[in-house]
């Protein structure tokens, strides 16, 4: 320890700018896995909605082939 009482090493346990360092990691990793979160449910959207335009679309081209 220096004479201010903190710690020399810069690891994220032994001084207050590596606790700070640790602190915005977890709040960074927490942002991280919500948007992880958001870009798996916009994927399954996605897949849905493209499903549902294809089906459409083929369902209207063999009602025009059908109708001639």
């Amino acid at each position: 320890m220096d004479g201010n009482g903190y710690p020399r090493v810069l690891d994220r346990e032994g001084c207050v700018f590596g606790k700070h360092l640790a602190g915005e990691y977890e709040e960074m990793r927490k942002r991280m896995d919500v948007i992880e979160r958001k870009l798996d449910r916009l994927t399954t959207a996605m897949v849905g909605a493209s499903i549902t335009f294809t089906t459409a679309a083929l369902m209207l081209a063999l009602n025009l082939w059908l109708g001639h």
